[in-house]
């Protein structure tokens, strides 16, 4: 969902963290420190690298210690261990909720970050980094002099924030066709260089750059030297079982890391630029055909406002 001005007033996201509910929740308030991944574009002031610290209680606040002083990011309006918790934002005017469910393999934690009612702006990042909790959790259970924890082992599986660590150290990415010039002006506004497959041809390859201020297309006529990040929005007449492993084998040429498929679908059966599901089958299909390339596979998540939450800014 977007607001008049094109920018996201929701998002959502959920990881599995291998361990119990009260475990899990313990690492995201007390750890937050650790398992946050430093970069330039995942803090609020990009030239600082601050300490975080959550304190654990109702009215507690969550935030980044700088040596000159603390910068409140948001306060805790609720919290039940291993169940729930909410974060009300101090620098912006979103409500995030938290919620932590036992599973098979461990604990689900789903994300669910909007702008709340009357709200001029909300930087809804914490779907994009919660899947750092679930890589944080696996390394621990891999450190067997750390006994602090109990880990329930797990098969690795490719989860919807999987991304996040490779998208914030992204400097190449490569798109196969786009749904909206949100895509690549994002993008390039984040300073990743970004080259463009419009169709089949060599003479359709291109670079988004932004010269003096404006973004353009530049025809180049060859693909890129490497890639970190390969992006697929199907085209007219796309067959996913046909096309997508030719793609899924050149991102693995290019040294990609990650495949990012988006649908344009919605689960009410309508179409949209930052729509994303995809049915199970599809999706099944989808992490296959990543799998077998050697890459991470997203396809829950739009692009375009994974970057904007990753880069978000005080005003």
């Amino acid at each position: 969902m977007s607001s008049a001005d094109g920018k996201p007033t929701q998002s959502s996201a959920e990881t599995v963290v291998p361990t119990d509910p009260d475990t899990a929740f313990r690492l995201f308030t007390e750890e937050i420190d650790a398992w946050w991944v430093p970069g330039p574009i995942n803090f609020f002031h990009a030239d600082r690298s601050p300490r975080m610290h959550l304190e654990a209680s109702v009215g507690g606040r969550f935030v980044l210690q700088y040596p000159d002083g603390v910068l409140v990011v948001a306060t805790i309006t609720k919290f039940e261990p291993g169940v729930q918790l909410d974060l009300r934002g101090v620098v912006d005017d979103s409500m995030t909720e938290i919620r932590f469910s036992a599973v098979p393999a461990g604990t689900v934690v789903r994300v669910h970050a909007y702008l709340r009612p009357g709200g001029q702006t909300a930087f809804l990042f914490w779907p994009s980094v919660i899947g750092w909790l679930s890589n944080h959790a696996a390394t621990l259970a891999n450190e067997s002099s750390r006994s602090l924890i109990s880990i329930k082992p797990t098969t690795p599986r490719t989860h919807m924030n999987d991304h996040a660590p490779a998208l914030s150290v992204a400097n190449d990415v490569v798109l196969h066709n786009w749904p909206s010039r949100d895509v690549p002006d994002t993008l390039v506004q984040a300073g990743i260089a970004v080259t463009v497959y419009g169709g089949p041809e060599p003479d359709d390859i291109s670079v988004c750059e932004l010269v003096d201020g404006e973004i353009i297309n530049r025809k180049t006529g060859k693909q890129p030297a490497r890639a970190d990040i390969m992006y697929v929005y199907p085209w007219p007449g796309f067959d996913l079982e046909r096309d997508l492993p030719g793609v899924a084998d050149n991102a693995a040429t290019l040294g990609a890391t990650l495949l990012w498929f988006q649908s344009g679908r919605n689960s009410d059966g309508t179409t949209s630029t930052d729509g994303c599901w995809l049915p199970e089958s599809e999706s099944a299909a989808v992490e296959s055909i990543g799998t077998k390339a050697g890459l991470t596979v997203v396809h829950s998540a739009y692009i375009a406002d994974e970057v904007r939450a990753l880069r978000a800014r005080t005003a």
